[in-house]
């Protein structure tokens, strides 16, 4: 399992509960922050595995800003370091072949507006049978603010063309699920 955008780790923890001792959760966030209280939220978790980076289309560093809410749950990435920090982004291809994570069977992804970007880093990952969901958290607001409005429909048409089937639980949640 991947947490993407795994904040302080509310889903991270209860993901590693689900899968058990026998599974894993790599959970990713960039904000030094955020990564601060995911670890110590995660403390003692065998199966919890804490990357601190965002993922993205390609490997590199974006700024970014510290959301002002209680759980920086409105971080995110901005246009320059004079108005956020400096984080590390990488391919989810690249930390697969890295060894810095397994590939998934499932992944719920919250990235303020970057949904597309992180599915492509996956690469020909995102098309391995083994991969059987995709949750996602859509920001159509970022989207919209980034000048890309139309990415829901190509996010839908990325996943489409790796096989999924695509739902929507509710306005701002995308479920792909493998036949």
């Amino acid at each position: 399992m991947w947490d993407v955008g795994a904040n302080v780790g509310y889903y991270t923890r209860q993901f590693a509960v689900r899968v058990g001792k026998m599974g894993s959760v790599f959970a990713f966030e960039p904000s030094p922050l955020n990564f601060s209280r995911l670890t110590t939220n995660c403390a003692g978790m065998a199966n919890v595995h804490l990357r601190k980076c965002g993922l993205g289309q390609e490997n590199g560093s974006l700024s970014f800003l510290q959301g002002a809410d209680e759980l920086g749950a409105t971080s995110r990435v901005v246009e320059s370091t004079a108005d956020g920090i400096s984080v590390d982004i990488r391919t989810g291809e690249s930390l697969i072949a890295d060894g810095y994570a397994l590939p998934p069977n499932a992944v719920k992804v919250d990235v303020e507006g970057f949904e597309y970007e992180m599915l492509q880093g996956l690469g020909r990952h995102l098309g391995d049978v083994s991969l059987r969901a995709v949750g996602i958290e859509m920001h159509f607001g970022i989207a919209k603010e980034r000048g890309v409005p139309q990415i829901p429909m190509l996010i839908e048409a990325l996943l489409q063309r790796h096989g999924f089937r695509i739902a929507w639980p509710d306005h701002s949640h995308l479920l792909a699920t493998r036949p």
